[in-house]
C-alpha cells in the first residue's frame, strides 16, 4: 500500500490500571491513578495529507487489515469527512466484508489553530468563541463528519497560546469523556514541561500522548 503514514501512540497506562509516563525533563517516572476503558493499537492509519485521495486510502488501510484510524478535524491537512466516507462504507451491511463498529478504533482532534489560513465554509469552528464552545464544535463537527456516535479516542492537537485556555479545552474534553462521546482523552505535540503541568491540573489525565518526531 502506497502513500501510508502510520503513526504510535504512547498509552499511559500500565498493567495494574494506573496509568504513567517518563519524559525528558521531567526527571523520573510519574505514575498517576486513572480508570482505564479502551486498549490503544500498536499502530494507527493516518490520514494527514491524503486530500482527495483520503477516502480510496483509508478505504484500502482497511482492506489490508488496519482497524485504527487517526484524523483531524483540522481542514489544512486532513479531509475529514473523505475519512468517514470510507468508515462508512466499511461499516455498509452492503460492503463485501463489512466491518463493526466495535471492530474500528477511531480518533480525532481538536485542533486550536485549526481555522488559520482556511476559507471560512471549511472552519470548524468560530475561532471568536469561547474556547469551551469551539471544543465542542470541533468534536460535533468530527462526529458528523465521520458518522459516528461516539470516538475511541479524542486528543488535544496542541497546547492553547495560554495556559487558561489548554484547561479550558481540557476540560471540555473531560466532559466529553464524561458524556461517554469519547471512551479516552489525550494530548498532542505536548512537550514534557507542558504535559506534567497538564497532569497536575487534569481530573482526568490524559490517556494518551502523540508527538511528531
Amino acid at each position: 500500500m502506497q502513500h501510508g503514514c502510520l503513526l504510535a501512540l504512547i498509552a499511559l497506562a500500565a498493567p495494574s490500571g494506573k496509568r504513567s509516563f517518563q519524559a525528558e525533563g521531567i526527571g523520573k517516572e510519574r505514575t498517576v491513578e486513572a480508570d482505564k476503558t479502551t486498549e490503544a493499537p500498536p499502530i494507527i492509519y493516518g490520514t494527514a495529507w491524503k486530500k482527495d485521495k483520503t477516502t480510496e486510502f483509508v478505504a484500502e488501510a482497511l482492506r489490508q487489515g488496519f482497524r485504527a484510524i487517526d484524523t483531524a478535524n483540522f481542514p489544512k491537512h486532513y479531509d475529514e469527512a473523505l475519512v468517514g466516507t470510507a468508515l462508512q462504507e466499511a461499516l455498509s451491511s452492503s460492503a463485501a466484508r463489512p466491518l463493526a463498529r466495535k471492530d474500528l478504533w477511531i480518533q480525532t482532534k481538536f485542533t486550536p489553530n485549526a481555522c488559520e489560513g482556511q476559507p471560512r465554509e471549511v472552519h470548524p469552528y468560530n475561532s471568536s468563541d469561547p474556547v469551551p464552545a469551539r471544543v465542542r464544535a470541533s468534536i460535533q463537527g468530527s462526529l458528523d463528519h465521520l458518522g459516528l456516535t461516539y470516538l475511541d479516542s479524542l486528543l488535544l492537537h496542541a497546547p492553547m497560546p495560554q495556559r487558561t485556555e489548554t484547561l479550558e479545552a481540557w476540560r471540555e474534553l473531560e466532559r466529553t469523556r464524561d458524556g461517554g462521546i469519547a471512551r479516552e482523552i489525550g494530548v498532542s505535540n505536548f512537550n514534557a514541561v507542558e504535559l506534567r503541568w497538564l497532569l497536575s491540573e487534569a481530573r482526568i489525565k490524559p490517556a494518551f500522548v502523540q508527538n511528531r518526531c
